[in-house]
């Protein structure tokens, strides 16, 4: 289970202390402690911003003009390092983006570090320091929703599911020198995220011959890309036919084409380990099952809802709460939202009881935030 709050806040000013650099000699063997003013690849610990056991976060900088956060941990993490997963999956998402910018990571000896973009509040964080609740309206949290599945959509484009979709994992951008991100919401933390495609590269004879991938209609193929983009996956077969690159000729027989990368789901596996949290995780994730767009999108329902009212499992100890989650359907969880919600529900029910090979129906998301507008 990932962290509770942000690896970023806004930038405020930090008691600083002497600086010491942490070499390789320095590491800590028993736990990672860091303290502010310690120097790591040439990032000065300005600010602790969160810890637990995950590791720490921190604001960090390296002129004391810009600010950055720097996650670390040790290398001997249970479960694995989460910071390379984290890395891995930065590597394949569309950079300037919905997801903070990856400047640095690495591993020494003891532990791993990564340094992002550093983010202002997240919307955990927003809710609780607002003084009026009020003062959030419907079309306020609708808009930040959509901002939210706008993330979510771009992560599912490139064949990642986050799996641990919760407001401390959505935070604020904050403006730079060379761009407005104060109004954009930020979806990061991808110490849990799983990949659904795999790719491989196939003769593009045995495409046209339907030697290979014939019996797996879920497929997309593209020869120009590296990586997956599923925004026209839906269901049970390609919307795409393989862009083919190379001389043209009459006698297409005769002109050797390049292999085409074909994309398929991985298998689903029948039992999985809880991943999540548990006040936003899917039906699904109590069952163990496998994970699929579709739970990302249940989380994110979850989220939203609580910043109307307090979902019907907080703070309760007697009933388990994939048994209150069964009884409470999600629209009972919007009673008190716009009624627009009722037309939403009914046009997209499909999205809640969709397969793990099926596509998400993102339209009526945007459409219920246009009525709310």
């Amino acid at each position: 289970m990932s962290k509770d709050e942000a690896p970023g806040s806004t930038p405020s000013a930090a008691n600083e202390t002497k600086s010491t650099a942490v070499s390789d000699s320095k590491e800590k063997t028993d736990e990672l402690t860091f303290n502010v003013g310690d120097v790591i690849n040439g990032y000065k610990l300005v600010k602790k911003i969160d810890e637990g056991g995950f590791g720490q976060v921190f604001k960090v900088t390296k002129d004391s003009k810009t600010f950055y956060a720097m996650k670390l941990e040790l290398n001997s993490q249970e479960g694995g390092s989460a910071i390379k997963l984290e890395i891995n999956v930065l590597n394949q998402l569309p950079k300037n983006s919905v997801f903070p910018e990856m400047k640095h990571g690495g591993k020494k000896v003891k532990f791993h570090y990564l340094v992002l973009e550093l983010l202002g509040d997240n919307l955990k964080m927003l809710k609780a320091r607002s003084p009026n609740p009020e003062m959030f309206t419907d079309g306020t949290w609708s808009r930040l929703g959509i901002q939210c599945l706008y993330a979510l959509k771009t992560m599912h484009d490139r064949g990642f599911v986050h799996r641990d979709v919760k407001p401390s994992n959505f935070a604020i951008g904050l403006n730079t020198a060379s761009e407005n991100r104060s109004r954009r919401v930020l979806l990061f933390d991808f110490g849990l995220a799983r990949k659904f495609v795999k790719s491989e590269l196939v003769a593009s004879q045995n495409l046209k011959n339907g030697k290979k991938g014939s019996s797996q209609p879920n497929r997309k193929v593209s020869a120009a890309k590296s990586k997956p983009d599923l925004k026209e996956q839906s269901g049970g077969k390609p919307n795409a036919k393989p862009r083919l690159s190379g001389p043209r000729s009459s006698n297409n027989d005769s002109v050797h084409k390049p292999p085409q990368i074909v994309y398929t789901f991985r298998i689903a596996r029948p039992h999985t380990d809880f991943r999540g949290t548990q006040q936003y995780a899917s039906p699904n994730a109590h069952k163990q099952i496998e994970l699929g767009r579709q739970d990302d999108i249940w989380s994110m329902m979850y989220m939203l809802a609580e910043m109307f009212l307090e979902l019907p499992w907080t703070n309760n100890d007697d009933i388990p709460v994939e048994d209150l989650k069964s009884q409470s359907p999600l629209l009972r969880l919007f009673t008190d939202v716009n009624n627009v919600v009722l037309w939403y529900h009914s046009s997209n029910e499909d999205n809640f009881s969709e397969t793990y090979v099926h596509q998400t129906n993102y339209v009526p998301f945007e459409s219920v935030h246009f009525c709310l507008q």
